[in-house]
């Protein structure tokens, strides 16, 4: 065998590896990302967003990486909490589906606007009973605005918003059990302790 010969057979042993190892290391990377997007005309239920595998491995991390920036939380809720709640729930969506099921990436903001909902209520529950008006101010402000919930706003065919505005009129009004029915309807139990009176 002679020289050049020899340095063909490595570059050729050098390039299938490399051919070898970077999908490997994508497709382990990015299982949950499916490529997929929605289309939004054929479903109400669907938006524009990628369809996730959430039973692929990397799916938790995936979910916890889409923790949106723009959300805010009361204060002493930590986003980590957030991540855990969504997390938890996409989680059990997939044991329910025995390991089949997808989810797109819009619901999965929805599902963190969701929680960062439920931490308002008892928010103004808690604050409520504080009768802190400095916290039940900034809870009414949050719930009255679309623009916190965002993904929510958008996905709605009529009803959520709406509901959700209906809720913070209650906080406003000081109408704790309007609050308190924000709190169930929005299922928030399990998610979002509410305050110890």
């Amino acid at each position: 065998m002679t020289t050049q010969t020899k340095w063909w057979i490595g570059v050729l042993a050098v390039g299938l590896g490399v051919a070898v190892a970077v999908p490997a290391v994508a497709v382990s990377t990015w299982v949950a990302r499916t490529g997929v997007m929605g289309d939004p005309s054929s479903s109400t239920e669907e938006d524009d967003s990628e369809w996730l595998d959430i039973a692929a491995p990397d799916a938790p991390a995936v979910i916890v990486e889409a923790y949106p920036t723009y959300l805010t939380l009361p204060e002493g809720v930590s986003p980590n909490a957030a991540m855990e709640d969504v997390a938890r729930i996409f989680d059990r969506m997939s044991a329910e589906a025995g390991g089949q099921a997808r989810a797109q990436d819009g619901l999965v903001t929805q599902s963190y606007e969701s929680f960062a909902y439920c931490a308002w209520i008892v928010e103004w529950l808690g604050a409520e009973s504080a009768a802190d008006d400095a916290r039940l101010s900034t809870a009414v402000d949050w719930l009255s605005t679309p623009e916190s919930f965002p993904a929510i706003a958008a996905a709605d065919g009529g009803g959520v918003v709406d509901a959700i505005l209906g809720f913070a009129q209650s906080a406003r009004d000081g109408d704790r059990a309007g609050v308190e029915k924000g709190y169930q309807q929005g299922a928030c139990t399990g998610r979002v302790d509410l305050p110890t009176s």
